[in-house]
């Protein structure tokens, strides 16, 4: 487990960028974290360390949106209009991580159970000053 500090918008990407090193296509990256804790800016610094040269943007009203990366597609997926687990069922979401894809999902408390065993758990907090976040990487060895 690691917990760093982010002191910008920038940095926060230094540190996806940092996490995207360590991802293999198969890799899922669970975002969790309140409405304007910088899930979305986390997805942008991964999408851009894997190789997406388009705009990342939320999916929010589109569920998802998926990239052409370097290494795989990277599949972008915002579940936060989804109420429960049963909804996100509905997706189908395992034909995401059952290819040889990158995923990375906002709100994805809201999945429940669903992830599955290589997903990265990424909690965004808000820290004492505006632009503060605390970021918690726990990698999928030590789940549980």
């Amino acid at each position: 487990m690691n917990t760093t500090i982010s002191h910008s918008p920038d940095e926060t990407l230094a540190i996806a960028t940092a996490l995207a090193q360590q991802l293999h296509p198969g890799d899922v990256v669970a975002l969790f974290g309140d409405l304007g804790a910088g899930k979305t800016i986390f997805a942008k610094g991964l999408a851009l360390a894997l190789g997406v040269h388009t705009p990342v943007s939320s999916p929010t009203y589109t569920i998802q949106h998926t990239y052409r990366g370097n290494l795989s597609p990277i599949h972008h997926i915002d579940l936060y209009r989804l109420m429960t687990p049963d909804d996100v069922d509905m997706l189908d979401l395992n034909t995401c991580w059952e290819t040889n894809a990158i995923t990375v999902i906002e709100w994805a408390e809201r999945a429940g159970n669903l992830l599955p065993l290589q997903t990265w758990r990424v909690t965004i907090a808000r820290g004492n000053k505006p632009e503060q976040r605390k970021i918690q990487i726990i990698p999928p060895s030590l789940r549980n």
